[in-house]
């Protein structure tokens, strides 16, 4: 921990050249969300990502924080000289509350609206954050309208206040991210937002004003995927991350066998599935219908691996006896930490000729193993046009329907776009700050960008980013 720490004051202070240098009396300003978790090695990616943006904008970064909710962060901003921060309170100190108007209703908390501005679904995200798998009174958003209308009103006055001339938030949804973001939009200031575990970042320029929908973020551009498809070597690469990372073992069931990878409940449903469900929770009891109707294969239910993401008020007992007539409908509860799980775990999938998801991740780790895959809604590697995807109910329910023992696998030229693309989205960490001469295409993880970085910090001074 001693070694960790010294590296992050270090990088932290280094960072700092990325700055712009000066000030003026209209300082051009990048509102953040608070993002920074030293003890987290992806969080380096956030912050020299946003340390990064300020260069290009030639501006300063400012964090909107709660003084509640952000007392950890605050004490690793203090080590930053220079890096300013301002809490929702003091922002508001003295300044009467709005009069939140309470919803009746839970179709009212979705489509909540402050002064016109869509928050509903921001809302929704941040009520089941902590653990739950869906609201099932309104009373539930109570508290999270009070910290929404706190959020309008303190980023409204910073507008008034300080010259913004972008945002950089960590999600789209939600409150503490979800409410400036879609401010700063509404106005025309241009928002950045990361994604793939922070390894990039997304420029956003429009907002749905009637529903505050977004377009999805792209872990892999079809440009990128080009690029690598060029280049010598590269493939196979991949193919050892995969290996090592989702091995298959070959499996040849009698009776064709599909997963259904259930997602962790409370990960920011309104921020991928896009509207088409309001959770996972009503996605889950939506495909389990559409199930039931197509016997033609044997289907597994999975749930998410890592039990810290399982919900305390779902009822998975309920949700068996549904399937439980049902000969052709199964359930798998993996209960291992996903982060301490034995090697080969995944060679279990082996079993299955495709997966049925809804965030994609595991779409593609299939497609990559020339398996069938269909998914729900948008993910992060839509832009390629590989995967089978619904964008409505409709089309989602008839591609569970149209799904059989003759359901094809992807092409040979697919499955090593599919391939390249899971490598490139879940080895590279594209924005983190790198010495010149490491390869662009080097495989390498956060981990081993902290041991490169505390290897050489006293040798190499002409650190640059990719």
């Amino acid at each position: 921990m001693i070694h960790k720490v010294k590296t992050t004051v270090w990088l932290l202070h280094h960072a700092r050249r990325l700055l712009p240098s000066g000030k003026s009396s209209r300082e051009r300003i990048l509102l953040c969300d608070p993002i920074f978790h030293p003890e987290k090695a992806f969080s380096f990616c956030a912050l020299f990502s946003i340390l990064r943006l300020c260069g290009e904008l030639q501006a300063q970064p400012l964090f909107l924080y709660e003084k509640r909710k952000n007392i950890k962060e605050l004490g690793w901003y203090r080590l930053l000289a220079g890096i300013h921060t301002t809490s929702v309170e003091d922002i508001l100190r003295g300044i009467p509350p709005d009069e939140s108007r309470q919803p009746s209703s839970l179709a009212e908390v979705y489509n909540y609206k402050i002064r016109s501005l869509p928050i509903g679904r921001c809302l929704w995200d941040e009520c089941i954050w902590n653990k739950k798998s869906t609201l099932r009174t309104p009373g539930e958003a109570k508290t999270e309208i009070g910290r929404a209308q706190a959020y309008f009103q303190a980023t409204t006055r910073l507008l008034l206040q300080k010259n913004i001339v972008a945002g950089f938030f960590t999600h789209t949804t939600g409150v503490m991210s979800g409410v400036p973001l879609r401010i700063l939009l509404r106005g025309g200031i241009p928002v950045y937002s990361s994604y793939g575990n922070l390894k990039a970042y997304k420029k956003y320029d429009y907002l749905n004003p009637k529903t505050g929908y977004l377009p999805p973020a792209t872990a892999v551009s079809r440009d990128r995927l080009d690029t690598a498809m060029k280049i010598p070597g590269l493939l196979k690469k991949a193919k050892q991350f995969k290996e090592k990372t989702f091995p298959l073992s070959p499996g040849n069931p009698k009776k064709p066998r599909w997963l259904v990878a259930m997602h962790a409940f409370s990960d920011t449903p309104n921020g991928s599935l896009q509207y088409i469900f309001k959770d996972y929770a009503e996605w889950i009891h939506f495909t389990i219908r559409q199930l039931k109707k197509n016997r033609k294969v044997e289907w597994v239910i999975k749930t998410h691996p890592h039990r810290g993401h399982w919900p305390d008020d779902f009822d998975y007992a309920a949700l068996k006896e549904t399937i439980r007539n049902e000969p052709h409908i199964s359930f798998w509860e993996e209960a291992w930490d996903v982060y301490k799980k034995p090697i080969g775990f995944n060679r279990e999938f082996g079993q299955f000729g495709g997966v049925l998801s809804c965030g994609g991740t595991m779409a593609i780790q299939f497609y990559a193993s020339g398996r069938a895959a269909v998914v729900c809604a948008d993910n992060f590697f839509q832009e390629l046009n590989l995967l089978p995807t619904g964008k409505s109910r409709a089309v989602y329910a008839r591609l569970i329907q149209s799904i059989s023992p003759s359901t094809p696998r992807p092409s040979k030229v697919k499955a090593r776009k599919a391939l390249l693309a899971y490598f490139l989205a879940y080895r590279h960490l594209p924005s983190l700050l790198v010495p010149e001469n490491f390869s662009n295409w080097a495989a390498y993880t956060a981990e081993d960008y902290l041991r490169y970085l505390a290897k050489f910090r006293k040798a190499r001074s002409d650190l640059i980013f990719l």
